[in-house]
């Protein structure tokens, strides 16, 4: 049970500290206060896709589910939680991901928002999924794909939440958009380290 629930267990815990770190920082700009909202939102779908995959699979955080010895209405009960828990984070977040546009903007007129979710949210989403299968290529684990999709649950209200959304109005102060070349060569190094390292392995005992 400790081997299969304590990462998504941990992970939720982390989750919860950006989440809160992420309320002080709602209404700033920049980039730290977007790399927050995702960390805190793939850390909670990482815990809830978990026990969502799990709990109808019984793969990963399934096996603790099944050590435990809890019955199927038990499990389909986990489901059904798990999911609404995944619904109702996108439904509370889906404006977060509107107030970030403050970062680029001054205002963010409801007739742009629908351009701007795309850019700022299902983009990136579809093309970080491919990059993340891409650098586990040419290895698949259907169990990780399977939970690391579940954010597609959350992001679902995202997509749709600006439809009720008003006019949206920022600071007077102008905002300069820049590329930060720092950023993305840290970003690559990462994922090359990333690669390299678990690509050879950890060797434990």
């Amino acid at each position: 049970k400790m081997v299969y629930a304590s990462g998504p267990v941990v992970i939720s815990l982390i989750s919860l500290i950006l989440a809160i770190v992420f309320s002080y920082m709602l209404t700033g700009r920049g980039l730290a206060k977007l790399f927050i909202l995702w960390s805190f939102l793939h850390g909670f779908t990482s815990f809830l896709g978990a026990l969502l995959v799990g709990s109808l699979f019984g793969r990963g955080m399934g096996y603790a589910i099944i050590w435990s010895y809890v019955s199927d209405t038990s499990k389909v009960i986990y489901s059904i939680i798990s999911l609404t828990a995944l619904l109702m984070l996108g439904i509370f977040t889906s404006r977060s991901f509107l107030v970030s546009a403050n970062s680029y903007y001054q205002k963010l007129e409801k007739r742009y928002q629908r351009y701007f979710i795309w850019a700022q949210v299902i983009v990136p989403f579809f093309v970080g999924n491919i990059a993340i299968q891409a650098v586990m290529a040419p290895h698949f684990n259907l169990y990780n794909t399977t939970v690391a999709l579940c954010l597609g649950i959350v992001l679902l209200p995202v997509a749709l939440g600006y439809r009720f959304a008003h006019d949206l109005y920022f600071e007077d102060e102008p905002v300069r958009v820049r590329l930060r070349p720092i950023l993305i060569i840290a970003s690559l190094l990462f994922i090359i380290g990333y690669r390299v390292v678990f690509g050879l392995g950890i060797p434990i005992g």
